[in-house]
Order: C-alpha cells, then sequence, then structure tokens
C-alpha cells in the first residue's frame, strides 16, 4: 500500500530538529501524529499529494471526536506544518489544511498555590542534609525564577553570574535562552549547595545520588513529595510553582511584559492568561470582604 507521508519523514526530522529548533517532545509528537495522517490517507485511497483534499482532512478530524480538542489541535499542527515544509520544498503546491479551522480548546486557568502555601513549600528546613540543600536550591529555582523542571535540570554552575546574581536559562523553550535575577535566598541556597564541593565548579546544579543530572522525572516526585508531606494540595508540580511564581508577581504589581520575559514566553497571550486568575482571585476576596456579600451568604 503507497504511503504519502512515510518516504518525507526523515528529511522532516531534521528539519523541526535544525531549522524549527523544537523539542525532542514536540519532535516526537509530530512524527507519532503524521504517521497517523499517513495510515488514514492510505486507507482514504489517497497515493499522491494532488489527490489529497480539505476532506480527507476533515475526515481524520472527524473520525476522532471523542480525543481532547487540545490533541485535535497538535494533530493537525502536526499537518500544517509537514505541509508547510513540503510546499517550502516544492513538493506540493497548496496546503489543504491551511482553511480548516482548528477545534476549540477549552481554556483551563493554571492551578497555583497561594502566596503562604508557595512559602511554605520553599520555607528551608531546619536540619539540612546533602540531598535537602540540593531540594531547596529546586524549590528557590523554580518558585523564585519560575523556571520550568526540564530548564532546572538543564542548569549547570558556569550559567550562574554571582556578581550580578543572576541566571542563565539556556535550554528554554524552543531553544531560546534568557536572564533571570536570583534572589538572596536563592544565593544562599546555591552557595550552601556549592560549598559541599568546592572543587567542582562544572557540570550540573542539580544532581542525583550518582552524581549525575538530575531528571526532569525525580525534580517532578521530590516536588509532590515534599508537597504531601506539608499538607498541600495534591495537584502541586514544578509547572504550579512557575504558574505560581508569575501570578503572584502579577497580583504584587509586576508588569505583564517583564512577566513574560521572565517566563520566556515568545507570545504575550500565554502569558495573559495570568490575568484571569488574578481577576478571579480578586473576585473571590471580594465575595469574603464585602458586607453585603456576606450578609447574602
Amino acid at each position: 500500500m503507497t504511503r504519502l507521508i512515510a518516504p518525507y519523514l526523515e528529511t522532516f526530522e531534521s528539519y523541526l530538529k535544525i531549522q524549527k529548533g523544537a523539542s525532542t517532545h514536540t519532535v516526537r509528537g509530530y512524527l507519532s501524529d503524521l504517521r497517523q495522517w499517513d495510515e488514514h490517507f492510505s486507507t482514504a485511497g489517497v497515493t499522491a499529494f494532488e489527490g489529497l483534499n480539505s476532506d480527507h482532512v476533515r475526515g481524520f478530524l472527524g473520525a476522532r471526536d471523542d480525543c481532547e480538542p487540545a490533541t485535535l489541535q497538535r494533530k493537525l499542527a502536526a499537518l500544517r506544518t509537514f505541509l508547510e515544509f513540503l510546499t517550502r520544498e516544492k513538493i506540493v503546491q497548496a496546503d489543504v489544511s491551511r482553511n480548516i479551522p482548528s477545534p476549540k480548546r477549552r481554556r483551563k486557568l493554571p492551578r497555583v498555590l497561594n502566596e503562604e502555601q508557595a512559602a511554605t513549600l520553599a520555607a528551608t528546613p531546619q536540619a539540612l542534609t546533602r540531598f535537602l540543600r540540593r531540594d531547596q536550591v529546586l524549590l528557590e529555582i523554580l518558585y523564585c525564577c519560575g523556571l520550568r523542571a526540564s530548564e532546572a535540570a538543564a542548569l549547570d554552575w558556569q550559567d550562574i553570574s554571582w556578581s550580578e546574581a543572576q541566571l542563565c536559562v539556556r535550554l528554554g523553550k524552543g531553544g531560546k535562552g534568557r536572564v533571570v535575577p536570583l534572589l538572596p535566598s536563592a544565593l544562599v541556597a546555591l552557595q550552601n549547595l556549592r560549598d559541599e564541593n568546592p572543587g567542582d565548579l562544572t557540570g550540573p546544579i542539580l544532581r542525583n545520588f550518582r552524581g549525575t543530572r538530575l531528571s526532569t522525572r525525580w525534580i517532578q516526585k521530590i516536588i509532590v513529595l515534599r508537597a504531601r508531606q506539608l499538607g498541600l494540595p495534591q495537584h502541586t508540580t514544578p509547572h504550579t510553582l512557575r504558574h505560581s511564581f508569575a501570578t503572584h508577581l502579577l497580583s504584587n504589581g509586576a508588569n505583564l511584559r517583564a512577566i513574560q520575559e521572565l517566563l520566556g514566553h515568545s507570545s504575550l497571550s500565554t502569558t495573559q492568561r495570568y490575568t484571569h486568575l488574578d481577576q478571579k482571585a480578586l473576585c473571590e476576596e471580594y465575595d469574603r470582604s464585602h458586607p453585603l456579600a456576606k450578609r447574602s451568604k
């Protein structure tokens, strides 16, 4: 059975990695989605791109109406990016997916901790062992710097500017770097961790018991366990701390553009969802505080 997409997957993978700077996760997801598209087009009897039309694309999406809108959006994005690539290479004349609207996505507000909960999680334990010092550094850079778990895992000692009190995030999403300030508490935590091995000023900051780089999976486990021990919400994850970082900055008067830069968002619209969280918190505070709201309850 003739395959439409399979012959181009290898060159498309190189295009994603080299020219688009896509993450490993994105590349893996797109290739998996495209194999599903390929199967669908083959079943539909499409043997050449000239015979591909928008009805074939709609048929694929319609057959998966039980999927989450976000999943369908990603699958459509994978096809669009692939056809865009083939158009640039002059393999196809037109992208038949462009006129098909993306499935509407139900926008969920990020889950966050309140300021008291975040402070409890980031508080320094009285007795600090070797791994507790490491975990304290992890909490500081997740909540005080707003880093993703993958960005925290990728940090090396050379990424710290001690004199400027700054952290260089080299491996951000999409390969974009940025610089974020370090609070005094974060600098102290980092200094305490470095003092354990004063001769080792290179390599990863966060290490496992073997001395190698801590994985994002272990970072997830550390945060979940720490939150559970402190009786914090079960949904607490590394990304919860990143969301809390942005929300608390906004509620305390930080500029939205500045938050965008600190988070490393390429689009301001991504950062703007935190304004909805701030508005929700404002309404809840109003309901708790206004005399007439209290009386109506």
